[in-house]
């Protein structure tokens, strides 16, 4: 583990922890820094193993370096179109101890040709939640970035994976359960195929708010929805299930 003193910090970041601090992840004080939806996504895509993956928007790097340290992944391209959030990105991967394993660039995911040469096993994505327009779009140019399609949208996303996949490579995603239809009508829409549904509820009975979604470039038809993962009980305490995704490997 790289201490905090061996990373460059500016005055308004901090160094915080993922995986029960298996990596460590620089973020901004004030902005947007990362939720445990990144944390399930990884988790979600390290279920089978790849030699390399694309994160897509990849902003701090968490997504990717959970990748690594989950074994899902050997080696991890991030892409970012934030030249700040590529540098904390890199400042990530050196507190983590996985420079050597994670490359991050910047790249506008809108135009192919910015992306990565090659393509890749794995895609994954944390898009933009909201469309422009629906609800309060942050001041914070990186926080609506992230929250709303205000630099990219969802079909931009998906087809910026299915671009960078490989013939049956899985596209990963995490996403509002309520936009849930629109996130598989664009997989279907480019050739990823639906494979695996897995939706995520704030606590047992309550409706989904997120979905984990598993797309394949030319698989087959014949989609697996999974029981819910519950993310808390009624103490609001996190759920023995949500407690061994989101600590340590």
């Amino acid at each position: 583990m790289v201490h905090r003193d061996r990373v460059p910090m500016g005055p308004d970041e901090t160094l915080d922890g993922a995986l029960g601090n298996t990596i460590r992840l620089v973020q901004p004080r004030k902005g947007y820094r990362f939720s445990v939806d990144a944390v399930l996504l990884a988790r979600f895509g390290s279920e089978v193993p790849v030699d390399k993956a694309l994160d897509l928007a990849c902003g701090c790097g968490v997504v990717g370096l959970a990748l690594l340290a989950l074994g899902g992944a050997r080696g991890v391209v991030g892409v970012d179109l934030s030249t700040a959030m590529v540098d904390r990105a890199k400042r990530s991967a050196r507190a983590s101890g996985l420079s050597d394993r994670a490359r991050f660039t910047m790249a506008d995911l809108r135009d192919p040709r910015s992306l990565p040469a090659g393509r890749f096993p794995l895609v994954v994505a944390n898009p933009p939640y909201r469309p422009v327009g629906q609800g309060r779009t942050s001041p914070d140019p990186e926080v609506a970035a992230a929250c709303h399609e205000v630099t990219c949208g969802l079909a931009d996303v998906v087809r910026a994976a299915e671009v960078k996949l490989r013939a049956r490579g899985a596209f990963c995603c995490v996403y509002p359960a309520r936009r849930a239809a629109a996130l598989l009508g664009e997989c279907r829409r480019v050739g990823l195929e639906p494979s695996v549904l897995w939706p995520v509820q704030p606590r047992a009975g309550e409706p989904a708010h997120r979905v984990l979604v598993r797309a394949v470039k030319g698989g087959r038809e014949g989609l697996e929805i999974r029981p819910p993962l519950v993310l808390h009980g009624r103490d609001r305490r996190y759920s023995p299930e949500a407690e061994r995704l989101l600590g340590p490997p």
